[in-house]
């Protein structure tokens, strides 16, 4: 399983490295419409292929946008695999026996009040939104 994973790794490092390496290098037949560069960056062809340094730039623009979306659903991933981890933890640890008779009155009443003014902000909220009505003509 640790041989595993770290295939895996090497493969998704490599593809976000080196995945420019695929895209097509003709200089001479370049089109926009097939070049996923163009589509990326937003403009509808590819710079001329008589610049090196342009036609370089312009697809590391592109580069850079598939480099910077998978570091950011990475980071996504792992925050959402901590919070489960953090969770897991907090529920494996939790004793439903350590809660007294008082604490829970005490959070039934809280959780009716906080029900009570929600409902109560609903209602000012309506009666506002009533005022900007326009009434019928007669």
């Amino acid at each position: 399983m640790k041989y595993l994973a770290t295939i895996l790794l090497i493969g998704f490092v490599g593809v976000a490295i080196f995945g420019f390496m695929w895209m097509p290098h003709q200089m001479s037949d370049h089109a926009g419409s097939d070049c996923i560069a163009s589509l990326v960056v937003g403009k509808s062809l590819c710079p001329d292929g008589n610049n090196s340094f342009s036609y370089a730039f312009y697809h590391f623009q592109a580069y850079e946008f598939f480099s910077s979306a998978i570091i950011v659903s990475v980071a996504a991933v792992l925050a959402i695999i901590a919070f489960a981890f953090i969770l897991t933890f907090a529920l494996k640890n939790f004793d439903p026996r350590s809660i007294s008779r008082k604490q829970i009155i005490y959070l039934k009443k809280r959780l009716i009040e906080i029900a009570d003014s929600l409902h109560s902000n609903l209602k000012n909220f309506i009666r506002w939104l009533s005022l900007l009505e326009n009434s019928p003509s007669l």
